[in-house]
């Protein structure tokens, strides 16, 4: 959460940052902004090359997207 916060500062509102990480720590950061117990992230689904999207400025943090996979049926197609 603080890496997220840093880059938040960083990079200033608005700006597009991707971040690439393991599912437990995109659990941990998705949970926080959610405002889920750290006991209960577990529950959330985070699959391998998924999207998760958030929104994170110096007021607020919204999470528009969890675990996206559409753009692997492209893919998976091919």
């Amino acid at each position: 959460v603080g890496a997220v916060l840093a880059l938040r500062d960083a990079h200033g509102d608005g700006a597009v940052v991707a971040v690439v990480s393991h599912a437990d720590v995109l659990k941990a950061v998705v949970g926080h902004f959610l405002g889920v117990p750290i006991d209960l992230q577990r529950r959330l689904e985070i699959a391998p090359a998924s999207i998760t999207t958030l929104r994170v400025d110096a007021h607020d943090a919204r999470v528009d997207g969890v675990n996206d996979t559409a753009h692997l049926a492209a893919t998976a197609a091919a």
